[in-house]
């Protein structure tokens, strides 16, 4: 911490030769009067090269005040907003969840061409990690949208969200992949609470579905399973 200081003072006058290095220490001491030539460090990929580099030092540095502020959340260089959501979904903390909800549906806002993967990516398993059921309707919409990788945001929706919220969710699909997803992931929960849900299924159009409702209701002994299961044997 002593080297804090002396390297804050002799920060202006680096060049090619030494701002690099300055700034990576500065980083490294978590020297949030310097978050300003850290990000843009970052941003530029300055630093990407020192040895033992690491992105989370730089997070740190900047620190979770500015990370969860606008400027980062909605920045237009997609390499920051990736810093910015490795960083929050690595937290798994319940502070998170109102950003990470923000950034992801910032995400989607900018529509096919504007979308970064990776962002989504990280924003969808940050939301699962924190196991908070707000998460569920900005996954759900994720989902819809077709944004992001489908799997990571069903594994995301089936971390943070309970039964009967998962069956509010079905109520609200309307493609037959959602719907057929999502009643997969009631199934799974094997939740008593959620037969009603179930059983209105067993009429579905759909076969896939019916026969998902129907070993669902099985696996809760839910006595409205037993003349398909009949049907079946």
């Amino acid at each position: 911490d002593a080297a804090k200081a002396k390297l804050l003072e002799e920060l202006p006058k680096t060049d090619a030769r030494d701002r690099a290095q300055v700034i990576w220490a500065l980083a490294v001491l978590e020297a949030r009067e310097a978050s300003d030539e850290i990000l843009e460090a970052f941003r530029t990929g300055l630093i990407a090269r020192i040895d033992g580099y690491d992105p989370r030092v730089v997070a740190r540095a900047i620190g979770v005040e500015r990370l969860i502020s606008d400027e980062l959340l909605m920045h237009e260089e997609a390499s920051v907003r990736v810093l910015t959501a490795h960083s929050l979904a690595e937290a798994g903390d319940p502070a998170v969840v109102e950003p990470l909800i923000r950034l992801l549906e910032s995400e989607i806002a900018r529509g096919d061409e504007g979308r970064n993967a990776e962002v989504l990516r990280s924003a969808a398993v940050g939301l699962g990690r924190t196991a908070d059921a707000r998460a569920a309707g900005p996954l759900f919409r994720a989902l819809e949208s077709g944004a992001g990788n489908r799997r990571e945001l069903l594994d995301a929706l089936s971390r943070s969200v309970a039964g009967p919220a998962l069956a509010e969710l079905l109520k609200r699909a309307t493609s037959e992949r959602d719907r057929r997803d999502l009643t997969r992931l009631v199934a799974a929960t094997h939740d008593a609470r959620v037969a009603d849900a179930l059983a209105a299924m067993l009429d579905d159009k759909d076969e896939e579905i019916r026969q998902i409702a129907l070993y669902g209701l099985a696996e809760i002994n839910d006595p409205r399973a037993q003349p398909l299961l009949l049907d079946i044997a």
